[in-house]
């Protein structure tokens, strides 16, 4: 056995791969725990209070019947009744996802291509800005859902019933991303073999039936986003809703992060787009929702850039099949790689949180100090970070549920010269006192109330309100 082994890795093409497979892990490693290293529970993106927040929420109320059942609990609960924390649920299990999604890729490039395309897609993917920034951006359920889209891919190829679990984690855990997979499932019955439309029809329907068994009271909240906005993520915003754009990247940007491998991407498509259907489908149906502008488009280019990286990987190892005799071909792939990672890595190392790390141990601050039970801040950008860590309730403009201010009050609380406004505003929570949190991004509201003694400056960011 271990001559066997010896002699494997003495082959000076198995040296070769085995080092690129480390070099490729490292990498990234590097790309998603940089900044946590660097800027701690600052790092990671807008929801990451949020769901910190829900992971203590959902447990601490396991049981509770008035509580309407989040999908996302059904993963967070079951790691919390077998002993993981809060963090490690946040960060590590996080982490560990992103590390099966590189190894679901892997399976899926080589199902669908074969193992060389597999290892070429790795090498993108691991490199991929969108991705990187998927990542950062902390959707965890989203990212969860990434993970088990792959699986689906697999499982189709396969015509495995295994299809059912995927389908059905994805529509409890994340409903949104299961319908450019079930609109890109039900197009394929059109194209498909009729063997494999009998095995599709059957997992889609005993699919469906469970999703709507267990989640039936979340889907409920979703159905006015469809009826009264018929999806359209514009119509859905000036109701209110914003966020249901996505909040991601747009397609400018998209298209500076992809440029390395796009083209690539794009001969990948024009040469397989007949042999790989339900690829094909799957990323038309995605850039029709973003082109028609439906509900979390923004968030389908991780979808896209997913798609474009396994057919990317299919031309370059075509390319380099064919001209494997020309070695200028594969010191060409050598640099083009060098500058793949090189672009990757100035991206991460200059990457900027959202907030900063003394903006984060000021919220973190407030945790400590016993007295007042609420905290305001006059950005929603902090909110979601004041919502996990400060341990108040938190009033924010827009956002949670102890917002009682409508957008105009909003407009006299920041600007109003008139002290009173705001002190009759604040005196609705009948609570005293009350600590504002403002940032770097307060928008020097700090001018309106540095010399009124009804606020108490205690720190750079915090302030204390007494009635």
């Amino acid at each position: 056995m271990l001559d066997k082994l010896k002699n494997y890795f003495t082959q000076p093409r198995r040296i070769y791969e085995f080092a690129l497979a480390v070099f490729i892990i490292l990498f990234y490693a590097f790309s998603r725990l940089w900044m946590v290293f660097k800027y701690g529970d600052a790092a990671l993106g807008y929801d990451f209070g949020i769901y910190r927040h829900n992971i203590g929420l959902y447990f601490d109320r396991l049981g509770d019947k008035s509580v309407v059942p989040f999908g996302w609990s059904n993963f967070s609960n079951v790691l919390r009744l077998l002993g993981d924390s809060t963090d490690k649920i946040m960060v590590g299990w996080y982490f560990l996802f992103s590390v099966l999604i590189l190894a679901a890729l892997y399976c899926v490039a080589k199902s669908y291509f074969n193992a060389k395309a597999a290892l070429v897609a790795v090498i993108l993917f691991a490199a991929s800005i969108t991705q990187f920034e998927f990542y950062q951006w902390y959707f965890y359920r989203n990212f969860l859902a990434l993970f088990f889209v792959l699986l689906a891919f697999l499982f189709i190829r396969h015509k495995s019933y295994f299809l059912i679990l995927p389908l059905v984690f994805i529509g409890i855990v994340h409903p949104p991303s299961l319908i450019p997979l079930g609109l890109s499932l039900f197009a394929y019955l059109f194209v498909c073999e009729r063997e494999e439309r009998k095995f599709l029809l059957i997992s889609g329907a005993v699919s469906l039936v469970l999703i709507l068994l267990l989640n039936w009271r979340e889907l409920k909240i979703y159905l006015p986003f469809f009826t009264e906005y018929f999806g359209s993520a514009k119509k859905v915003a000036e109701g209110g809703h914003a966020e249901f754009s996505g909040l991601f990247i747009n397609a400018k940007e998209y298209l500076c992060y992809a440029v390395f491998y796009l083209p690539f991407g794009i001969v990948g498509f024009i040469m397989f787009f007949k042999k790989r259907k339900f690829l094909t489908i799957f990323l038309a149906i995605n850039l029709i929702l973003m082109a028609v502008g439906f509900v979390l488009y923004r968030r389908f280019f991780v979808f896209v850039d997913l798609v474009l990286i396994i057919f990317a990987s299919a031309a370059i190892f075509t390319l380099l099949e064919r001209r494997c005799n020309y070695c200028f071909v594969k010191y060409v792939f050598a640099v083009f790689c060098v500058l793949l990672f090189v672009f990757s890595s100035w991206h991460i190392v200059h990457k900027k949180p959202l907030i900063t790390r003394t903006e984060m141990n000021a919220i973190q601050t407030l945790s400590h100090i016993s007295d007042g039970k609420y905290a305001l801040t006059v950005s929603s950008n902090y909110a979601p970070w004041l919502l996990g860590f400060a341990n108040k309730k938190i009033i924010a403009p827009g956002m949670f549920e102890y917002d009682k201010f409508s957008r105009e009050e909003w407009q006299k609380f920041w600007f109003s010269k008139d002290a009173s406004v705001r002190y009759d505003l604040l005196a609705r929570y009948n609570s005293s006192p009350i600590f504002l949190f403002l940032g770097d991004k307060g928008f020097g509201f700090t001018s309106q109330i540095d010399k009124d003694t009804h606020f108490t400056k205690l720190s750079k960011y915090l302030w204390r309100f007494d009635l």
